[in-house]
């Protein structure tokens, strides 16, 4: 079976920067990142054995991307696919080799109006390989959210990140794809195992969006918002169902007004998200550091927000003050602000923040406080 590849677009690609190649192919997932992975190396005058080209992979919606790192010339590239069209033509795939296309999500992005569900998944802590710069540094643990719990979070994800009327897309670094939503769950769940970072978007042109975003040690959140200033009681009540549906896969949630796509994804996602809180009071506040050990999460919660989901460990029963409290199953509890106008309607005051902290007693990690200098 004949593999196709448009060389002439793919050069073109490259020499406007692009080193990515989307190999588009009904065949599985797992034979194309097989059979994708081809030892290719350039000729270097100043060593004795050439160099390998790097090549890294992800899933998309049509078959597998990749990227062809540090190319040096048109021969580099063309050697990579003529070796991947090789090993796919050797195992009968039928295949195209074009360019990754050239994707936008159809939304301003961030926006200024949003809200936010946050949680930490369960899982277990491990130290970092001895390359991971966590292993270098010796004193952070990294968490490893289970796999079983983050399945049922991907499958919950894309059946809520739908908006009427608008597309699907799902996004890794610097590229989206736009998504049919039968593939999205097995697109993302491969995405997710190859690279713990990832988005899933839905959006329409008139710029209101749902987001979910996965990122490193088990965190995931959920955003809802527009160009134009939501309604934030609809967006809070629809964000607390997330947390009640999930309430049983995570160490602790909580949800926050913020707008969408305010930091993206990243390795400081959970550190930056807990520091918007007190962004507005920033000169009035201590840093945060750096979160150093996930599983404080599962006795303490390191903000107070105005609604949250607390887990078997946390001990409520020092909660006091303006808090709704109502036991879920298994001994999982949501907490609610009796006022939460303070916390969505506007930005919360300084001294709602801290009162609130107050009111948490021994549940506020002890580790950080916010007015510390």
């Amino acid at each position: 079976m004949p593999v196709v590849a448009a060389k002439s677009s793919i050069l073109s690609r490259w020499h406007d920067g692009t080193e990515r190649i989307e190999i588009r192919s009904d065949a599985s997932i797992d034979s194309l990142f097989r059979l994708a992975n081809v030892s290719v190396r350039r000729p270097n005058p100043d060593l004795l054995l050439p160099d390998p080209i790097t090549l890294w992979m992800w899933p998309t919606p049509q078959g597998v991307a990749v990227s062809i790192q540090d190319c040096e010339s048109e021969e580099d590239i063309i050697a990579v696919v003529d070796a991947i069209a090789s090993a796919l033509e050797t195992a009968g795939v039928e295949a195209v080799i074009e360019p990754v296309p050239d994707e936008e999500v159809p939304f301003p992005y961030p926006q200024n109006d949003g809200f936010s569900a946050a949680m930490t998944l369960q899982g277990e802590p491990y130290w970092g390989t001895p390359t991971d710069p966590a292993e270098r540094r010796g004193d952070q643990r990294l968490w490893d959210p289970d796999p079983g719990v983050l399945a049922k979070v991907i499958e919950h994800a894309v059946n809520w990140c739908e908006v009427q009327g608008g597309g699907l897309w799902i996004t890794s670094g610097t590229t989206a794809f736009k998504t049919p939503r039968e593939r999205a769950v097995s697109v993302l769940t491969r995405l997710l195992d190859a690279d713990p970072s990832a988005d899933l978007v839905a959006a329409r042109d008139d710029g209101w969006v749902r987001r979910v975003g996965f990122e490193r040690n088990g965190y995931v959140i959920y955003e809802v918002g527009g160009t134009q200033q939501p309604e934030w009681q609809i967006c809070v009540n629809d964000l607390t169902s997330v947390l009640v549906d999930l309430h049983q896969y995570m160490t602790w949630g909580f949800v926050q007004k913020r707008p969408v796509g305010r930091c993206g994804i990243g390795p400081a996602t959970t550190l930056v998200t807990h520091e918007a809180l007190w962004e507005p009071y920033e000169d009035q506040v201590a840093g945060f550091g750096r979160i150093s050990d996930p599983r404080r999460f599962e006795n303490h919660v390191l903000n107070v927000y105005g609604i949250q989901v607390l887990g078997p460990s946390h001990d409520t029963g020092s909660l006091a003050g303006d808090w709704d409290i109502k036991p879920l199953d298994a001994g999982w509890t949501l907490v609610s602000s009796r006022s939460p106008s303070r916390w969505f309607a506007g930005t919360p005051t300084l001294q709602t923040l801290l009162d609130s902290r107050g009111s948490f007693g021994e549940l506020v990690d002890p580790i950080w406080s916010p007015t510390r200098k």
